[in-house]
């Protein structure tokens, strides 16, 4: 199914090939049905060669659909005429289910049962089976009939006839008619699934001996020229010569088939006097009807026999078959749809028994007549109308076609006879006048409105606030919302309040108005405020003049492409007048109320209107964009973006919303026009108050348009966040506070660096080392002797992107200028030198003996170890360094206020709120 209908496809958007008219296949329902259901789409004819499934029987699915085999459903008139030709008139049916949805069986067995209704045919049982046939057959025998009607596949074959046997029903009294087309010698090939099956092939033979079955002929039994000009004998050669080792058994069909086809074209081509318009893409729906009209006309001699369509089935031909035993079933008669008749080869029909008599005796009243066979009588004609017995209330004479009827005898429920149909009245819905008054009332007011903003638009156009606001455009906006208001009386017009005739042209009108009309108000707006955008945002701030024949030409531009759209769809698919069928109205018992509505269609009225409003929402983005461009400019007789985007939001809200509505409403005729007629007068009526109130206000406020000058800037609204300002203050003092605590730690090392190297001297001292040997004399050239901070130890503020901003270099500056202070070579001197120069004087006091204080072991004594005293020197310098690990230093001249000032002339907060850089 999946690959053929890609291939149909795949067809379809091949450009090399020449549009499809018909399809021409397929063989089996898998694919056959889908395709059918595809083509009725593109109004494509389709005719089948082989498919007997009666599924595609239903037109209403498959609308176009043909095919040149009967179907299963047509054997059920050749079973019907089997059981009159014989008198049967008590049967049993027999059919296979599907496991899901409908079988082409039970649908073939649904139509036979009607069949049989009308043939006035008893159905003594009927019984279905899925998988296992047993318990039917058992309850076919239980119902006492004798000839069975079977629908079922040949693989279901083999448990039916099996079950059968089991039943004894088979033999002299019982008779099976089946749908043939079964394999020769089925019951010698067992499916794969016979392991329910306990029968043996000889006994499936004996219970399907003497059954009848209806199948399909390969070719006409019939003599004669075709066509072709070929007998069918002589087709049959030409085809064994041309094929290969397969052999298709309905060639035939298919051979009649592409007849069928050509004749159907040449019927065309005399319609159309020799010259066929091809479609482009796909048939039109008159050019499918006409197809479908030629192939039921159809009518010519086959090598399957006559062909001819009903309805898109084959009136062909049916083969009655019946097994008598050996590998293959006998012909014994035909039935030809046509014609609806059984034609029967007595001598071939065999019976269970040695003979088959069927006398029947007959006694007629009146004429006695033939017909082909049938008896021309009298039809006698009763009615029930209580008590015991019918009412003989009149006679049908067959042979003069006659009626005769007593009227005095018959009875009716009602006052007479009843229609075989109720009345249907059509009635043509129309918009309430009363609402059409009103909106058009409106209408005519907005359109007045627009003519005074007209009048005061040109009447002032030398005030210098209309001035500056461009008045030429200004007047073509107003001359866009004139147009714009004439579509809400056009959109009341229908059939009831104007001549059919004229409906397509007042549908052209709508469309027109109310596209030109939104295209030269906001294309005019738009113009307006691209000129403001273009001025204000001039990289190079040199003079720019852009005047009003500029914008002027960008509106023609506008108005030309509605204009492309507009012809072309009227050209290509012009609009119509349709008309929709309401669900009826029951008035009285008889009679039914139909409402009717009209509607403006095209065929591809979808695609036209998407690109319309595809237009539409392009220019409506554009518009938002420069209102929020321009949304800084300071003069609002120049700058309408705040209108724009107030403008915008209006169309796009009541269009929107409008649009939605009145598309669920659309049957409804009052509701549909009322809401999209309010939605056009409020979208054209606020758009053009939020262009020209302002302008009034202003000149009431100042008539003479006199006043300083005013000076044009494109600059931001100052607007603060306190807590967000305050937020960003606090995170940028923690990172600088973190940074700060880093460059104390990587101090605090290599203070610890410092006392590990004192610490090493108070060690050689005491280990009896003169002083000075350890420390050279105290000067301040000596500053160059004290170790630097490793470079490892060096901690740098966090940076952004890789490099220090300006509020990082001021404050780490600040901070090195701050702790410079404080550890200078001069302040470490009596922290570094002031053990040593005890040192220096303990030496003095003990120079003339060294090993004067020494005690034996060579320690120092107690009063020798001064010292080391220095040692405490570090918890000293330790809390001289508390205070700036705190806090980074602040001057303290300043208060809160202040210092946070000076934090903002310095950048080390700064705010990008308000600032003077913005502005040009």
């Amino acid at each position: 199914m999946a690959i053929g209908t890609k291939f149909f496809f795949d067809m379809l958007n091949n450009e090399t090939l020449t549009p499809m008219v018909i399809l021409f296949g397929d063989a089996c329902s898998q694919v056959t049905a889908p395709l059918a259901e595809t083509a009725k789409f593109w109004k494509m004819l389709q005719i089948s060669y082989a498919d007997t499934n009666p599924v595609l029987s239903d037109n209403a699915a498959y609308p176009n659909f043909f095919r040149t085999i009967p179907s299963d459903t047509d054997f059920n008139s050749a079973r019907i005429q089997l059981l009159r030709k014989f008198r049967w008139k008590k049967v049993a049916t027999l059919f296979q289910e599907a496991s899901g949805g409908t079988s082409r069986y039970s649908y073939a067995h649904n139509h036979l049962i009607r069949g049989l209704d009308s043939a006035d045919v008893q159905i003594v049982k009927s019984e279905s089976f899925s998988t296992d046939p047993t318990v039917a057959v058992r309850s076919l025998k239980d119902s006492g009939a004798r000839i069975f009607l079977g629908n079922f596949a040949e693989v279901m074959a083999w448990k039916v006839f099996c079950a059968a046997y089991k039943e004894g029903l088979y033999g002299p009294k019982y008779v099976w008619i089946v749908l043939a087309g079964f394999t020769s010698r089925w019951w010698m090939d067992p499916p794969e699934d016979t392991e329910d099956i306990d029968c043996s092939p000889e006994e499936l033979q004996e219970a399907f001996t003497y059954a009848f079955g209806t199948d399909i002929p390969e070719l006409t039994s019939g003599q004669g020229d075709t066509v072709a000009g070929l007998k069918p004998e002589e087709y049959l050669t030409e085809y064994n010569k041309a094929r290969n080792t397969t052999y298709a058994r309905f060639h035939g069909y298919a051979y009649d088939g592409v007849w069928a086809i050509a004749l159907a074209v040449q019927k065309l081509l005399r319609v159309y006097k020799g010259s066929l318009p091809l479609p482009k893409d796909n048939p039109t729906p008159f050019m499918s009807e006409l197809f479908e009209l030629m192939m039921n006309t159809t009518s010519f001699k086959g090598v399957t026999g006559m062909v001819q369509f009903r309805q898109g089935e084959r009136l062909g031909e049916i083969r009655i078959e019946q097994y008598q035993g050996g590998e293959d079933m006998i012909n014994v008669g035909y039935f030809n749809m046509s014609s609806d008749r059984l034609i029967f080869r007595p001598d071939t029909i065999a019976w269970s028994g040695l003979t088959a008599i069927h006398t029947i005796f007959l006694t007629f009243q009146g004429m006695v007549q033939f017909r082909q066979g049938e008896r021309l009588g009298e039809i006698r004609i009763e009615q029930y109308q209580g008590g015991e017995d019918m009412i003989n209330v009149g006679y049908f004479n067959m042979s003069s076609d006659r009626l005769i009827f007593r009227p005095d005898t018959i009875a009716w429920s009602g006052s007479g006879p009843p229609r075989d149909s109720s009345k249907q009245i059509y009635e043509t819905q129309s918009v309430d006048i009363r609402i059409y008054i009103v909106l058009e009332v409106l209408a005519s007011l907005g359109q007045i409105m627009a003519i005074a903003f007209l009048v005061i638009n040109v009447k002032y156009r030398h005030h210098r606030y209309i001035k500056m606001s461009s008045p030429n455009m200004n007047n073509v906006i107003v001359i866009g919302c004139i147009l714009t208001y004439s579509a809400v009386p056009m959109l009341g017009l229908d059939g009831s309040l104007t001549s059919p005739e004229r409906l397509p042209y007042i549908c052209v009108g709508r469309c027109w108005s109310l596209s030109i009309g939104f295209t030269l108000s906001f294309g005019a707006l738009f113009s307006k405020t691209w000129r403001v955008h273009a001025i204000f945002t001039n990289v190079k701030l040199n003079r720019k003049v852009i005047k009003d024949y500029k914008l002027i030409l960008i509106v023609l531009g506008l108005l030309v492409f509605d204009l492309i759209i507009l012809i072309t769809w009227q050209i290509v698919d012009p609009m119509q007048k349709q008309t929709k069928h309401l669900p009826a109205v029951e008035r009285g018992i008889d009679m039914e109320i139909i409402p009717q509505v009209d509607y403006c269609f095209s065929t591809h009225m979808t695609i036209w209107l998407s690109i319309l409003y595809a237009y539409k929402g392009v220019l409506l983005i554009f518009g938002c964009f420069l209102a929020w461009e321009t949304r800084h400019v300071s003069i609002p007789a120049l700058n309408d973006s705040k209108y724009i985007g107030m403008s915008v939001y209006n169309v796009v809200v009541l269009c929107v919303c409008g649009v939605a509505i009145s598309f669920v409403v659309r049957d409804n005729q009052d509701a549909s026009f009322l809401i999209t007629g309010l939605s056009i007068i409020l979208c054209t009526t606020i758009t053009q108050c939020l262009v020209f109130v302002p302008k009034i206000i202003e000149l009431k406020k100042n008539p003479k348009g006199t006043g300083k000058k005013i000076r044009a800037t494109l600059s931001k609204q100052k607007h603060v966040d306190h807590h967000t300002d305050l937020k960003n203050k606090i995170d940028k003092l923690a990172d600088e506070n973190r940074w700060c605590r880093e460059v104390v730690l990587a101090k605090d090392e290599v203070i610890q660096q410092l006392l590990d190297k004192i610490a090493e001297y108070d060690r050689l001292i005491m280990s009896g080392i003169p002083s000075d040997d350890i420390f050279p004399p105290y000067e301040s050239s000596n500053c160059n002797q004290i170790e630097e901070f490793p470079s490892t130890h060096q901690v740098d503020p966090p940076y952004e992107n890789g490099r220090q901003n300006s509020e990082q270099r001021k404050s780490k500056l600040a901070f090195n200028r701050s702790f410079s202070e404080t550890s200078t070579c001069d302040s470490m001197a009596p922290l570094i030198h002031s053990s040593p120069a005890r040192h220096v004087k303990w030496q003095e006091e003990h120079r003339g003996n060294k090993s004067k204080g020494r005690i034996p072991n060579g320690k120092l004594t107690k009063e020798k170890r001064r010292p080391l005293l220095f040692k405490n020197r570090h918890a000293e310098f330790k809390n001289d360094l508390d205070p700036i690990v705190a806090s980074p230093p602040t001057n303290p001249k300043f208060s809160r206020l202040e210092e946070m000032d000076f934090l903002k002339e310095t950048d080390i907060i700064s705010s990008d709120q308000g600032s003077s850089d913005d502005e040009s």
